[in-house]
């Protein structure tokens, strides 16, 4: 257990699977209140599941498409209604989009930025009232390496992430009077079904406790560090 993490409320996006139900078994066995939310309800409840039998303590769950404004508006409002607070947002809903730029449908490109940009963004501005009321409120966006150096072939994967990690740098200005703290984690290539068919071998790969971890020790600093970006790679790609 966590100190810092006893009675508060965490609200994970994209936590059916991989880096989003790592950071929500992390959570919960250091004692937060864990809500996690996705598109596909029966992965929730496996995840759910498995969290509990980890940890003894089970997550509540919301189905959400966090690119709808009435789905996201229903999660928050769902997560005070149920525990009375928020206190930490982790923005990891994210979608993989493959293409050269100049073979790109709309509806890749469009897709890409409506999860994850548009998705981050508006659970952040629902989030947000309550992480300030919380006085040590934090949002941490789950942006990628492709948020800083951009790839052949992953234009609108690239252009939601820098879009994202723009985002976050903003938020965390904004948040220094409101009492948010806001972090882009930046992982290269981590081991979930995401990056199937990814250069990289799985074993170089980090895995999604290590972004789990991350967001541990960053709780765990002074409420006063403002971190705006955390950069991991074991590839360096």
């Amino acid at each position: 257990m966590h100190a810092e993490l006893l009675d508060r409320v965490v609200l994970v996006t994209g936590g059916g699977s991989g880096i989003g139900r790592a950071c929500g078994q992390a959570l919960a066995a250091a004692g937060a209140t864990v809500m996690l939310c996705g598109r596909t309800t029966s992965k929730l409840e496996r995840a759910a599941a498995g969290i509990a039998e980890a940890t003894g303590r089970t997550p509540a769950i919301h189905t959400t498409d966090v690119s709808q404004k009435a789905e996201v508006e229903s999660l928050v409002r769902e997560t005070i209604e149920r525990f009375g607070r928020l206190d930490i947002l982790v923005n990891n809903a994210g979608v993989s989009a493959r293409g050269r730029v100049a073979e790109l449908s709309d509806e890749v490109f469009d897709r890409a930025l409506e999860i994850n940009l548009r998705g981050a963004f508006l659970c952040a501005r629902a989030a947000w009232p309550h992480l300030a009321a919380s006085q040590d409120g934090y949002i941490f966006n789950i942006a990628s390496y492709a948020g800083k150096h951009g790839m052949a072939g992953s234009g609108a994967y690239c252009a939601s992430k820098f879009g994202l990690v723009g985002l976050s740098e903003s938020m965390s200005e904004e948040g220094r009077d409101a009492g948010v703290r806001v972090t882009a984690i930046c992982p290269g290539f981590v081991a979930t079904p995401m990056v199937a068919g990814a250069p990289v071998a799985a074993e170089a790969m980090l895995q999604p406790e290590d972004i789990a971890k991350t967001i541990l020790w960053l709780l765990s600093m002074s409420r006063v560090s403002m971190v705006k970006e955390v950069v991991l790679s074991r590839t360096g790609a």
